[in-house]
């Protein structure tokens, strides 16, 4: 359905109702549509185990800074002007899957600290996870070395 605004709004977006509003490139204009609950799914439930199991790994305060600081180096690079990263929550995402998929016996559902210590996973810092290519490499990364 097509939408009108009144008082020179041009644009809108979010929920009203049972409706989603949204800006639609292709039409050049704002539409909506019935809001409509996406059926659970088994994927859905191993993404949300993995998500909460991520968050239960009480990262430090200085990994985190160090992932901060690693996304601004990244976001400055012309280069990465059309792919930039938001936070350093993507990035740690990024560094966890990429983990997985280089080492098959790592599960992200059930991955502990004393596991990624113990096995001296390369997500232990952020300097080790670059060097073990599970993120791109970016200028002055040898001093992001703060333990996760």
């Amino acid at each position: 359905m097509k939408v009108r605004f009144k008082n020179n709004i041009l644009s809108y977006s979010g929920k009203v109702d049972n409706l989603v509003f949204y800006w639609n490139n292709w039409l050049g204009r704002t539409v909506c549509r019935e809001y409509v609950r996406p059926e659970p799914t088994a994927q859905h439930a191993r993404f949300g185990a993995i998500a909460r199991n991520l968050q239960a790994l009480n990262i430090s305060p200085g990994y985190i800074q160090d992932l901060k600081v690693y996304v601004d180096l990244w976001n400055t690079r012309s280069r990465n002007v059309d792919k930039p990263f938001a936070n350093w929550l993507n990035v740690f995402y990024k560094i966890m899957y990429a983990l997985a998929r280089q080492n098959p016996a790592v599960d992200l559902a059930t991955l502990t600290r004393d596991e990624i210590y113990n096995n001296s996973y390369p997500c232990i810092s952020v300097s080790e996870a670059i060097e073990a290519d599970l993120i791109p490499e970016v200028s002055g990364y040898q001093n992001l070395t703060a333990q996760l």
